[in-house]
């Protein structure tokens, strides 16, 4: 992390509402998932209480591309339907996961719906505080609570896609190979970049990103769309770029009309990541990617 990073980054800090909160797209701290477990301030409620205190929260909602309020009566049918799915899994997957937090198994669900647009609305909004992120924040230690008591086979290590309408206010600086780019959110990429075409428009400012050997827990078989084959990244996420590309009017593959200008293009390597320590990645045996003693070293800083 270069100077003009850290100087993003000091102005991104959670503990410290007074502080300017003015940030780039995907630039922040560590500090809001620093204790986040262990934090006795959240409170350990249920699902459907966590989602309760987001009434009235302003939140972008992804699929429609719409700016939405929330509303626990609009909601509730979909927060009934994370339990029913919870309650309704096969008997072989309910044994495995018996481990994991009844109420936590249906924060994940519910994060395969539309609660991951409510609480990331939060997290990425340029005036973020303790204040505003009050409301969200239970709902979301229910989830990575749930994320972090997964069995091992659901960490993976594969190729993982993501698109995103928008772009890195900093691209030109910051996206070039060899930087590294700092995600601090929780990220939901796939395992299939076929099954994310539905997302992504074909025109407009937008984002595509593939990260090599990503590591991440695969929730599929706790989603309510088992078919995008989601993949969650963890809520620090630190990736080397390989390559880079803009599509602007000078490319030629948009001035030959094969591709809309707009598109943004990263290829990167996941470098860094915390709270996985715990576990034994699938090929770690092999060397291949990062070693066991690459996750315990791992930190929640990002220099």
């Amino acid at each position: 992390m270069d100077a003009s990073d850290m100087a993003d980054a000091s102005k991104f800090v959670f503990a410290d509402s007074a502080k300017d909160a003015s940030h780039t797209w995907g630039e922040g701290s560590t500090i809001l998932f620093d204790g986040l477990l262990n934090d006795a301030t959240i409170a350990t409620l249920t699902f459907r209480k966590s989602c309760e205190l987001c009434e009235g929260l302003r939140y972008y909602h992804g699929p429609s591309k719409k700016d939405c309020v929330f509303t626990y009566a609009v909601f509730r049918d979909q927060i009934d339907d994370c339990y029913d799915f919870v309650d309704d899994l096969p008997a072989d997957l309910k044994e495995e996961l018996k481990d994991v937090g009844y109420e936590n198994k249906v924060a994940i669900n519910g994060w395969s719906r539309d609660m991951s647009y409510v609480i990331l609305s939060q997290l990425r909004a340029e005036d973020r505080n303790r204040e505003t992120l009050e409301p969200v924040m239970p709902c979301l230690k229910l989830f990575i609570q749930g994320l972090h008591q997964l069995p091992e086979r659901f960490i993976i290590m594969a190729d993982l896609f993501r698109a995103e309408m928008g772009v890195r206010t900093n691209w030109d600086r910051k996206v070039q190979p060899g930087r590294v780019v700092n995600f601090f959110t929780p990220l939901s990429f796939s395992l299939d970049a076929a099954s994310i075409k539905n997302f992504f428009a074909h025109e407009g400012t937008r984002t595509f990103t593939k990260i090599t050997n990503g590591i991440g827990y695969n929730i599929s078989a706790l989603s309510a769309y088992k078919n995008e084959k989601e993949v969650l990244c963890e809520g620090i996420c630190s990736v080397e770029v390989v390559h880079a590309v803009k599509y602007d009017n000078s490319h030629p593959m948009v001035q030959s009309g094969q591709v809309k200008t707009g598109l943004h293009y990263i290829e990167g390597k996941q470098i860094q990541g915390i709270e996985m320590a715990a576990y034994k990645y699938p090929g770690y045996e092999t060397g291949q990617g990062w070693t066991a003693k690459d996750f315990l070293q791992a930190t929640a800083t990002t220099e």
